[in-house]
């Protein structure tokens, strides 16, 4: 689950057309560098990470429909 969250993110931030190049490199490499520690959270802390995740979805999209 967490790496297949992860690469969705860095998918996103390639994908993301108001980014710079400089900002998506900087976050990618954020990325990678955060990677190895969500990754041991998660093997730690699974159902809170999980949890974390739904949350901050579910806020996304409370943010979005907010904005229309």
């Amino acid at each position: 689950m967490i790496q297949n969250a992860i690469n969705k993110i860095e998918e996103r931030v390639r994908k993301d057309g108001s980014l710079s190049e400089e900002n998506k490199s900087e976050l990618l490499n954020l990325l990678t560098t955060m990677k190895p520690e969500m990754i041991k959270l998660y093997e730690s802390q699974g159902e809170y990470v999980e949890s974390m995740f739904r949350f901050n979805k579910n806020s996304e999209v409370s943010g979005w429909k907010k904005n229309k």
